[in-house]
């Protein structure tokens, strides 16, 4: 009984900083593919974890049904969590892709800038 109290805190504090940071990545000003991946990619998958976790497997636990609640586990439930993993994966790729090349253009500009201020030093009387 106590594991079980302690599990269904540990869920509702995981479920409350999923909707939480979905809430504020739904609020950013995000390109239109980060914020799809982000809204909607990784939501689904995790929705139908959660849906699975109420729906099936916690009742299955509180009957003492073990191996559904395994079968659960690791079928259903660990295709869903993989499909959210592999969501956030990829935002994250694509955020370091977007960084670098932000990087680029920022050392290209100082660059330009640094090359311009010895141009016209060299020009100044």
């Amino acid at each position: 009984p106590a594991a079980i109290a302690a599990a269904q805190a540990e869920i509702a504090k995981l479920r409350s900083e999923f909707a939480e940071r979905q809430a504020y990545w739904a609020a950013q000003h995000l390109r239109a593919d980060v914020a799809m991946a982000l809204t909607a990619d990784a939501m689904k998958p995790a929705v139908q974890y959660f849906d699975l976790l109420d729906q099936a497997f916690l009742p299955a636990l509180a009957s003492g049904d073990v191996t559904a609640a395994q079968v659960l586990l690791t079928g259903p439930m660990q295709v869903s969590y993989t499909a959210h993993r592999a969501a956030i994966d990829s935002v994250v790729a694509r955020l370091d892709d977007h960084t670098t090349t932000l990087e680029r253009a920022a050392n290209d500009e100082s660059n330009f800038r640094l090359g311009l201020m010895a141009a016209v030093s060299l020009l100044a009387p």
